[in-house]
This record gives C-alpha cells, structure tokens and sequence, in this order.
C-alpha cells in the first residue's frame, strides 16, 4: 500500500495545552512562515476544539523567534 502523498508534510503536536512552556514541535511551522509578513490561519471545520487549542500555541511560537507582533489598533513606526 502506498503512503498517502501529503505524509511528509504532517507534523504531530506533543500537546494542544496552549499553556505549555514547550513550543519546539512547532519548529516545523517556521520553516513555512519564516520571512512572511502576515501568516492566516485557517481552519478546517468549525467548533472543532482541538484545532482552536493547536491553534493558540502558533501566535507564541512565531513571537518566540520573531518578537511580538503590534497589538491591533496600534501605530508602527519607523526607527
């Protein structure tokens, strides 16, 4: 039997606790966004719990390595 061919892009989370001090299963998610400006976030069905827990750990890994994003409403200015 073949494998599926979108196996090599599948990454499992060790935890969906999106208090977890341990971002490092997220790493393979930098590898996609690294130098975008805005990355969206999508879903794949509504109300479905685990995503929005998975979810929530993103905006902390990608602050993580590239510092905080503006808060909305906010003015960026140049140095």
């Amino acid at each position: 039997m073949a494998s599926h061919p979108l196996i090599t892009h599948v990454t499992v989370l060790n935890t969906l606790d999106p208090d977890t001090p341990l971002l490092d299963d997220l790493e393979p998610v930098r590898a996609v966004t690294e130098g975008a400006r805005v990355v969206a976030l999508g879903e794949g069905a509504h109300f479905v719990h685990e995503f929005t827990l998975a979810r929530a750990r993103l905006p902390r890994h990608r602050a993580a390595w590239t510092g905080p994003s503006p808060t909305p409403g906010s003015t960026m200015r140049s140095p």
